[in-house]
């Protein structure tokens, strides 16, 4: 099964997190120096996907922004940040290499 995602826009910390992403959940144009994305704000996201790199607190801090600024509701996916290195901690552990 292959699944097709249409990136509109892209944050690189949970700071411009807490401020773009609820912009963009009420259709609010974003200025952003990040040339990835479609930048198409007029629909609504089906869902904010995070990357491994974001703690519990940047979650926690960018969904609190989106409920105070009574955004409406979408999925947060997030990929937990030790899932890559189990999945390959056998392997790192026979070649004594370090990953950080």
């Amino acid at each position: 099964m292959v699944v097709e995602l249409l990136v509109i826009h892209l944050c690189l910390s949970s700071d411009t997190g807490r401020i773009e992403i609820p912009a963009i959940l009420k259709r609010e144009p974003v200025s952003t120096d990040i040339e990835l994305g479609s930048k198409n704000y007029h629909n609504i996201p089906k869902a904010i996907i995070l990357g491994g790199g974001y703690n519990d607190e940047d979650l926690n801090a960018m969904r609190k922004a989106c409920q105070t600024a009574k955004t409406p509701l979408v999925p947060w996916l997030r990929v937990r940040d030790t899932s890559y290195y189990n999945l390959l901690s056998p392997q790192i552990e026979q070649s004594g290499t370090d990953v950080y």
